[in-house]
């Protein structure tokens, strides 16, 4: 049910659930080793109809410049328990980054076919990397993204030319060092590229915070040999790089994490609405009700591309989508609502 079909003074009842998933395994970035994550599910009841309720979720991710999910939790429990959907959608917009998508995620309306959209292999550029990208070729992906800038350039090198040794035609790489690449290390790997093309579609943030300003980003996205991508660049706490005016001039690809920056919603920071075909919705480890979120946008906005939403396998509870894959298809309302009422009642708020 869209949220325009909700009346301005009609009251609503907000529930909501804190979890906790450990994460099996963990995953190596450049900026941090991720082994659990932390959120809230939100429920909010139709006082007036109250077997119409709606689902959302908040999936903070400090590290990359939200909120804490105890701070969310905290701008919750100062809300009243009934409000008016006025009321609701003032909050929305006070809440953190997180907070407010998280909140308006109740409001997406589920499409009446389920959506589906292909996936990237999310991978790390260790020593096993090759195997394991030869084992998700066979399940059926076609791009992988590789987490690296955790380990010292040579070996870094090293574990790249095994895996360029066992490409195939068709394959597609992502590489994202997550603002890990230091001193030499892009050089390097300019170097690198420039003398041993591969299938890099593009790569994410090689760039430490703050190391270049923004004409200086731009004549790197201009002359590098691959195609640059922004990430943390657009969801960083000062978002200097989500500019109207920085955007239209950005030649590379957008990753847009939406529980973090909020789009699209009221206030969307800059990111175009009209967006190209080098967009990628990318998950920042949402359970089930949040990684739908991000299949209906994706869907929605950029059908064709292979969606950062790999995720799901580094989990092993009941909370996620129930399958994983290169295509990922959407929890029906049945779906989302039957997760929520098998969860202890313990858990959750009013």
């Amino acid at each position: 049910m869209p949220a325009h079909d909700l009346q301005p003074d009609e009251p609503l009842q907000l529930e909501w659930m804190r979890y906790r998933r450990e994460m099996d395994p963990p995953l190596r970035t450049g900026r941090t080793l991720l082994a659990e994550r932390t959120g809230l599910l939100l429920r909010v009841t139709r006082e007036r109809a109250p077997l119409e309720s709606f689902l959302g979720e908040i999936a903070p991710l400090p590290c990359m410049g939200s909120e804490s999910t105890a701070d969310a939790e905290a701008f919750l429990r100062s809300l009243p328990g009934i409000m008016t959907f006025r009321e609701y959608q003032s909050a929305a917009k006070r809440a953190g980054s997180a907070g407010g998508f998280g909140m308006q995620s109740c409001w997406q309306s589920l499409p009446s076919q389920p959506s589906s959209i292909r996936s990237a292999a999310l991978l790390e550029l260790d020593e096993a990397a090759p195997s394991k990208l030869a084992r998700a070729r066979e399940a059926g992906f076609r791009t992988f993204k590789l987490k690296c800038g955790f380990q010292e350039i040579t070996t870094e090198v090293k574990n790249w030319e095994c895996l360029r040794e066992g490409l195939r035609e068709g394959d597609r790489l992502r590489l994202d060092p997550n603002q890990a690449w230091r001193g030499k290390d892009w050089e390097n790997w300019k170097h690198l590229l420039r003398r041993d093309p591969a299938p890099v579609e593009f790569i994410e943030e090689p760039f430490p915070t703050g190391a270049l300003d923004a004409r200086q980003l731009l004549e790197e996205a201009f002359t590098a040999p691959v195609p640059l991508a922004l990430d943390e660049s657009l969801s960083g706490p000062d978002g200097r790089f989500r500019h109207p005016e920085f955007l239209r001039k950005w030649p590379g690809w957008l990753i847009l994490k939406p529980f973090l920056i909020g789009f699209p919603g009221p206030q969307p920071l800059g990111i175009p609405r009209n967006l190209s075909g080098k967009t990628v919705f990318s998950s920042v480890f949402e359970t089930g009700i949040g990684l739908s979120r991000l299949i209906h946008l994706a869907n929605h906005f950029a059908p064709e591309i292979d969606h950062g939403l790999d995720t799901g396998k580094h989990f092993n509870d009941e909370l996620g989508l129930g399958h994983s894959g290169p295509r990922l298809h959407a929890l029906t309302a049945g779906e989302e609502e039957s997760l929520w009422t098998t969860l202890p009642a313990s858990w959750k708020q009013r």
